[in-house]
């Protein structure tokens, strides 16, 4: 080989010389700014967050606050819990249930401005008329405890109460207390308003375990069940029906709608259902309370119908047998009357169907029902129009207080 092939060579290898010098200088450089990057966060030369640690805890700070916190949050100072206590374990030091007793529900409510602390020495607790039942006789001594959160330290309190009214047709009873802890009354809202699908919130004291919430939708914004009396006969109240989870305890915790105010008073669920429980509704509420809350009874209107059965759930002869007109279509039939009421003094009978009451259309038995319990009272009179054998006729009743234990209308 000439000298000057030789030369060539050589010139030719020092470029791959120097490239595996600089590929080793790279790799010792990463390694070393690897190695170095949890110094330079340590020292503040470095940010921090972009060092992945797998071994440090990871710590959120959440506020979690929504329109159903708030409603909560709105109402939650009201809601108590009411105990009662039979007397023989007021009078013995040991019984384990001297301080609850039967537990139940109940929602503070005041005659001044509502959601303001009263302004009396005295505070209003709504809550069912079972929940107090042994109380409210008060035959035997047994005594009520109301208890609830008092002040931003929600400090539990509890306050002896008295029943001072009681409706057992609504199912309903209000309690006085000493205003002296109570700090917020409830907001009242209107059911008249409530629609299909609307989320509301059951509030309560269930199995004597403390204020809890569940959360449901309206179900069916106005219906009436026909509650069971003593007597054997039913009578029907109105109420809100949803499918917000309640429990025994639950009775007479307060129905609150998204903006935290009462529309109504859970008073019992389906026994043979799930997913459905019922609510007085806080307008029926109302219109009884001016009496209770002064001692009074309330005087429901009676008329003495005995089971009126819309048109449309009879057989299809139906029309043909009570000799009815082609273009009549709607109306209850009368399965008879009530003996010495007001339907029998005006002279109404078996098979009678009505079709107006004071020109309003009567489709259904909640129909009268919602008529009377809207616009009427005992002594009102109320214009009936009525088929009879074919024939249209009018008559006129006046309403009466309905007797103890029977039915609205």
């Amino acid at each position: 080989m000439s000298q000057s092939e030789k030369k060539h060579t050589v010139i030719n290898k020092k470029p791959n010389n120097y490239q595996l010098s600089y590929i080793i200088a790279g790799a010792v450089g990463c390694l070393l700014t690897l190695l170095s990057l949890p110094l330079l966060a340590h020292i503040g030369l470095f940010p921090a967050n972009v060092i992945p640690d797998s071994t440090a805890p990871i710590t959120h700070n959440l506020q979690v606050n929504t329109a159903i916190t708030e409603a909560v949050a709105k109402c939650d100072e009201s809601v108590v819990g009411v105990y009662v206590t039979p007397a023989a374990s007021l009078n013995n030091f040991f019984s384990p249930q001297k301080h609850l007793g039967q537990a139940g529900s109940g929602v503070i409510i005041s005659s001044q401005a509502e959601g303001d602390k009263p302004e009396k020495g005295e505070a209003l607790v709504l809550t069912n008329a079972h929940v107090v039942k042994e109380a409210a006789d008060n035959e035997q001594g047994n005594e009520i405890t109301i208890s609830f959160a008092s002040g931003k330290q929600n400090e539990l309190k509890n306050s002896k109460g008295t029943v001072v009214g009681i409706d057992r047709n609504l199912d309903l009873a209000v309690i006085k207390i000493d205003a002296k802890h109570v700090t917020k009354t409830a907001e009242i809202g209107n059911s008249d308003l409530l629609k299909t699908g609307e989320p509301v919130l059951a509030m309560g004291n269930p199995l004597g375990l403390g204020k809890t919430v569940s959360q449901g939708i309206i179900s069916r914004p106005l219906t009436t069940m026909d509650i069971p009396t003593p007597s054997g006969d039913k009578y029907p109240i109105p109420v809100i029906q949803t499918d917000a989870t309640v429990n025994p305890g639950n009775s007479g915790g307060p129905l609150v709608n998204a903006a935290g105010k009462v529309i109504g008073l859970t008073t019992f669920k389906a026994p043979n259902g799930q997913g459905i429980s019922y609510a007085i509704p806080i307008k029926a509420i109302l219109k009884v309370l001016p009496a209770l809350k002064k001692g009074h009874s309330f005087s429901w209107p009676y008329m003495g119908l005995e089971n009126p059965i819309p048109l449309n759930l009879l057989p299809p002869n139906a029309p043909a047998l009570l000799k009815l007109p082609s273009h009549i279509k709607s109306g209850v039939v009368l399965a008879g009357v009530r003996p010495n009421s007001p339907a029998a003094k005006a002279r109404l009978r078996k098979y009678d169907m009505i079709v107006k009451l004071d020109n309003k259309p009567i489709n259904s038995n909640e129909d009268i029902k919602n008529l009377l319990f809207d616009s009427k009272k005992p002594g009102d009179p109320i214009e009936i129009e009525i088929y009879r054998n074919g024939e249209l006729t009018k008559v006129t009743l006046t309403l009466t207080n309905y007797p103890e234990n029977r039915v609205l209308n």
